[in-house]
């Protein structure tokens, strides 16, 4: 028999508590996924230092800080979680390097479908995917 595979954990981080809730309540469907979320920045860096967390989802713009700002504390902390960043500000990678690490984008304002395409193809394979949103 094959041993299970754990589930994973996901960091959701935004400053509007709308995001974080949707995002979650996505991802909640997946059963098994353990969701972490916070809308403040302090809060994602404790977060990040104390508990391992496989994908960590976060919006560019916060209140106190930026999610590049995160990210850079985030990869030292977890070099092995995927990121995923939310933004509506135009970001290229010129001006941004650290976007050539990032897993994917959703840019704001996003349609559900969009955080299924993006964040349940990390979960499930298609058919399950198309069982769980058909």
């Amino acid at each position: 028999t094959k041993e299970k595979v754990a589930m994973p954990s996901v960091l959701v981080i935004d400053d509007e508590e709308d995001v974080v809730d949707t995002i979650a309540d996505i991802l909640s469907q997946i059963n098994g996924v353990t969701i972490t979320k916070t809308i403040q920045t302090d809060k994602a860096v404790s977060l990040l230092n104390e508990t391992q967390f496989d994908y960590v989802v976060r919006d560019y713009n916060l209140q106190d800080g930026t999610g590049i700002d995160i990210f850079k504390i985030a990869r030292k902390a977890q070099p092995q979680a995927k990121f995923y960043l939310i933004t509506g500000t135009a970001l290229n990678s010129n001006t941004h390097p650290e976007i050539k690490n990032m897993h994917g984008f959703l840019y704001k304002p996003f349609k559900i479908e969009e955080i299924e395409g993006l964040l349940f193809k990390e979960f499930i394979t298609q058919d399950e995917l198309d069982d769980l949103i058909g």
